[in-house]
Order: C-alpha cells, then sequence, then structure tokens
C-alpha cells in the first residue's frame, strides 16, 4: 500500500472531528431562516452616489439564489475555488454565499494584491473564475488570464468602463444574477435543492495566511468554524443581535467575513456597506454603528486625525481639550489598576462628557457603539487608554485566521494592559512547555489547502 493511501485511510474527516454538528446548519439555512422568519427586516443597505440601497433578508436571499443558479448555468459546481477581489460590495458578499449554495468555495484577495500573487494563487488552488468589483480589477484579471487562460470567467460589479466591450468570458454580475433569476422561475424546486446542497462541513470561505514566511498558506474555515465562533463570542456576551455594523475591512481578512456575513447573519446584523473606502469616515457618522472593529492601525489612524483636528481649531476648544483629556487618560489608568474616583472626579468626567469627550465621539460616528472592539495586532497602550477615556469600552480580541479570530478576548471586568483576556465560552487555551499557544474548539480550522505537511505542523490532537 502507497504512503498517501495509508494518510487518506487514517486522516480524520469533519464529522469525527466535530461530532456535534448538524450538517443542515450551515450559513444558507440561517439566511433561509432569517427570510421567512423576518423577509422585511433590513438585512444589508448599501451607499451608491450618496444613495442608501437597504436589502431585506428576502431580497438578500433572493440576491443569493439567482446568483447560485447563474453560476451552475456558466458552469461553477461543487469543489470549484473562484477568487473574490475588490472593496466591499453587496454584490460579491451575494457571490460568496450563492457560490457556497453549490458547494464551491470563494477565495478572497486584497484589492491592491499584484498580479504575481494572483497568479500564483490561482496556480495553487486550481482557480477557472474570479469575481471582480470594477475595471481596475478586471484589467489585471485579464492581464493574468494571457499566462493563465484557464481563467474563463470573469464577473463584475460595477459596470462603469466595461458596458459593451464584448470580451469572452467576461459578464456583469447583475446580469447572471437575472438569468439566474429567470432559471429559478423555470424550475420549481431548485431553489430549495440549491439551498439543501451545502453542509456544516463544507467550506464557506477560503482565506489565507499573511504569508510572512512563504507563500499564503489557504485556510478553508467551515461553516461549523465559523458559526461555531460566532454563538461563543455570542454566548460569552460580546455579540447582541440586530447589531448595527459597518462593513469596510477588507474581505480578504476574516474579521470582514465574521463580522459581516457569519456573525451578521446569525445574529441577524444590519450590515451598512460605505461608497467607497475613501468615504468611510464620512459614513460612519452617518450609520451611527452600535458594533465597530477595527484594527489597532486604524484606530492610532483616528487618533492621529484627532490631535490635527485639536491643532487646528479655536484656542477656547483647544484649551479645554487640553484640560479634560489628559485627566480623562490618567482617570482610566487608575481604573484599570483598581483605583476608583472620587466624587469631584466623577463630577468633573460628566462635565468633560458634556464638553469634549461627547462631541468628539460624535463627531467620529461612535456615539452609538456599545461594542467597539480591536484585533489583529497589539494595540499601543496610549491609543488604548486615549479611546477608553473617550467613553468608548474599548476591548481586544486574540485570535488567527486558523480560530476565526474569535478564541479570547477583554470582558468589562476583566481589563489588563498587559494582557487579551479570556477564552470564549467553547474555547480551551493552554500553553505548552515551549511556550505555544494552544487552542481547541469547534471555531479552530481542519487544514490548511492544499498542504499536508503544513498542516501536520499546526494541528495535533
Amino acid at each position: 500500500m502507497q504512503p498517501e493511501a495509508v494518510a487518506a485511510e487514517v486522516a480524520p474527516t469533519s464529522e469525527s472531528l466535530h461530532p456535534n454538528w448538524k450538517a443542515d446548519d450551515h450559513l444558507l439555512s440561517v439566511l433561509a431562516t432569517n427570510a421567512v422568519t423576518f423577509p422585511d427586516q433590513v438585512a444589508l443597505r448599501e451607499r451608491d452616489f450618496g444613495i442608501w440601497h437597504e436589502y431585506t433578508w428576502a431580497d438578500y436571499l433572493d440576491a443569493v439564489t439567482g446568483l447560485a443558479a447563474g453560476l451552475e448555468e456558466a458552469g461553477i459546481g461543487a469543489g470549484d475555488v473562484l477568487l473574490v477581489i475588490g472593496d466591499n460590495r453587496s454584490s460579491l458578499y451575494f457571490a460568496m454565499l450563492g457560490a457556497a449554495c453549490l458547494r464551491a468555495v470563494c477565495a478572497p484577495a486584497y484589492p491592491d494584491a499584484p498580479p504575481n500573487e494572483l497568479l500564483a494563487q490561482m496556480q495553487r488552488e486550481g482557480i477557472r473564475a474570479a469575481i471582480a468589483e470594477d475595471q481596475e480589477q478586471v484589467d489585471k484579471l485579464l492581464g493574468i488570464r494571457e499566462r493563465r487562460p484557464e481563467l474563463g470567467l470573469i464577473l463584475y460589479d460595477d459596470p462603469r468602463g466595461l458596458t459593451g466591450k464584448g470580451i469572452d468570458g467576461i459578464a456583469a454580475i447583475s446580469e447572471l444574477r437575472e438569468r439566474g433569476r429567470e432559471r429559478l422561475a423555470r424550475e420549481p424546486g431548485l431553489r430549495e435543492a440549491l439551498l439543501s446542497r451545502p453542509t456544516v462541513h463544507d467550506a464557506a470561505v477560503l482565506l489565507h495566511s499573511s504569508g510572512t514566511t512563504g507563500a499564503p498558506k489557504g485556510i478553508p474555515l467551515k461553516h461549523g468554524h465559523v458559526l461555531s465562533a460566532v454563538r461563543n463570542a455570542a454566548a460569552s456576551g460580546y455579540f447582541r443581535p440586530g447589531e448595527v455594523h459597518m462593513a469596510y475591512l477588507p474581505i480578504a481578512w476574516v474579521g470582514d467575513f465574521i463580522f459581516s456575513v457569519a456573525a451578521a447573519l446569525e445574529l441577524r446584523f444590519i450590515v451598512n456597506i460605505p461608497e467607497a473606502q475613501e468615504t468611510a469616515l464620512h459614513d460612519l457618522r452617518e450609520i451611527g454603528p452600535t458594533l465597530y472593529f477595527s484594527s489597532p492601525r486604524a484606530w492610532s489612524a483616528m487618533l492621529t486625525r484627532i490631535q490635527v483636528g485639536i491643532a487646528e481649531t479655536t484656542g477656547l476648544k483647544r484649551r479645554l481639550y487640553e484640560s479634560f483629556m489628559p485627566f480623562a487618560v490618567e482617570l482610566e489608568r487608575a481604573r484599570l489598576e483598581g483605583r476608583r474616583p472620587s466624587p469631584m472626579q466623577r463630577l468633573r468626567r460628566a462635565i468633560g462628557d458634556v464638553l469634549i469627550y461627547g462631541p468628539i465621539r460624535d463627531q467620529l460616528g461612535l456615539s452609538r457603539v456599545e461594542r467597539p472592539y480591536t484585533a489583529g495586532e497589539a494595540i499601543g497602550e496610549d491609543v488604548f487608554l486615549f479611546f477608553r477615556a473617550l467613553g468608548l469600552n474599548l476591548r481586544q480580541f486574540y485570535g488567527q485566521t486558523e480560530n476565526c479570530a474569535l478564541a479570547v478576548a477583554q470582558s468589562p471586568e476583566d481589563l489588563n494592559l498587559g494582557a487579551v483576556g479570556r477564552p470564549f465560552s467553547g474555547v480551551e487555551v493552554r500553553i505548552d512547555e515551549r511556550g505555544e499557544i494552544l487552542i481547541r474548539g469547534d471555531n479552530v480550522f481542519d487544514g490548511y489547502f492544499p498542504n499536508p505537511e503544513a498542516t501536520a505542523e499546526s494541528l495535533s490532537d
């Protein structure tokens, strides 16, 4: 018997690794339940040319199943990997879930990824189809197709600069969705069949490691992984049903898929998509999210913007800021060290909230945020203390793509500048004799794609 055959015999199956998962408990079944139970409730809003376009849960399901039917008619099937590239757009999210209906999987890439990097990913993962946001990304993909003719299908969202060009294998997502809807009308029962094809053990998305120590490794996150992660976080009090969320993080980052897709479906978030990355900060104020997740780098950039604005403001406002802000930072530092504020300090803090802290939160668009989070790297102490002093209950997550980014987090009662918190419900963490952090739970991925050697190095027991 060949060694490969032996390995195949003893390799654990997804069913054996996750015996508590139910086959029909997946993102598409959650979406279908939302569409039946809350058909008219707003699920997603997207700004285009200054106008907010709303999608209810019924609209969301209609778009996903229409794209699933269209993608299948275009030749996409189980096991296919589709590249997704561009900024956050509703059509890209719909297409990712439409592919999941077919038991295909989408592999998002960063919008600024160079052609050589994308070509290498396509070769590693056997990608023959791509979903792009606009002409810029389509042009990049057409250049890659000259070296990889297997890239037969390229779909695009934004038609500007692409309409009427008649290039083989290039089509608008909207056209494909319309053809899918026509097919659904012709074939009774197809919609239900599409929604019943995926299982909890199928990959919901194919994300990637950073590639700092070599080529990025593919990380398939199954429906069960992402739903377990979201449910663990919700059970631990970190998410609530009906959150208002802004989808602006790169779609290739695990945080966006977990917050904007998995948690949004499971907990019926209202997801808001800004018009462009350049307008995100402006749109943030109009959206008024209750949940806000950003990287330490973005929080730091926001602090810099505040400081520049204060430096350019009038003398009175600047003097008020310079009086109240350092006071609030030191008050927050003392609170984290276990010292309670005096009655006079509490009074000054309340006055500062009216004069300084509240107006700044409102100007940033964070006046309604109840759950602000950061993750991805360590946040600087000054940045962390500043936003907490501003009145935001900023807390840190700790996790990796391999565990759906949701493994450990700080609680409001257990904040420590030198630690990132405690494991979520359903997650086990320990430190081994070499100082390695070991994590176990249904949110932990089952292996790299297609890389059994890296899997063996990272996973045990």
